[in-house]
C-alpha cells in the first residue's frame, strides 16, 4: 500500500500500476505458495514503482524552487517540454532524471534549446 497526496492526480495511476504488478507477479508465480516472501517481494516492487511518483508529488507540495519554475515555464512554451512533462504521468521514473534538482533541470532545458 502506498499513500500519496492527490495534488498531482496520480492516485488512480498508482492503483492501476499496483494492480498490474500484482497480476504479473501472481501469474509468474505459478503453482508455488503465496507465502510471506512472495507478498514482501510484490509489496517491494509496488513501493519501488511508486517512489518517483511520491517524490514528484512531494516536490509539488513545497514552495517551487527556481529550477522547477523554469521547467513549468518551458512546458508551457515548448511542445517537447510539455510532452516529456505529460509523459511523466505514465512513466514517473523519468522525472527522477531531470525534475528534482537544478543540474538535472538545466541539462533537460539545454537539451530542448534550438540548435544552431
Amino acid at each position: 500500500m502506498v499513500a500519496n497526496d492527490p495534488i498531482t492526480g496520480q492516485g488512480a495511476n498508482g492503483a492501476a500500476k499496483a494492480a498490474a504488478v500484482h497480476l504479473e507477479s501472481i501469474l509468474a508465480h505459478g503453482d508455488r505458495p503465496f507465502d510471506r516472501d512472495f507478498q514482501q517481494a510484490v509489496a517491494d516492487r509496488v513501493r519501488e514503482g511508486a517512489r518517483p511518483v511520491v517524490q514528484w508529488t512531494s516536490a509539488m507540495l513545497e514552495p517551487a524552487p527556481e529550477h522547477l519554475l523554469g521547467l513549468l515555464v518551458a512546458a508551457a512554451e515548448l511542445p517537447s517540454a510539455a510532452d516529456r512533462f505529460a509523459n511523466g504521468f505514465d512513466a514517473a521514473a523519468d522525472f527522477g532524471q531531470w525534475f528534482p534538482d537544478p543540474e538535472g533541470a538545466a541539462d533537460h532545458l539545454a537539451s530542448l534549446a534550438p540548435r544552431g
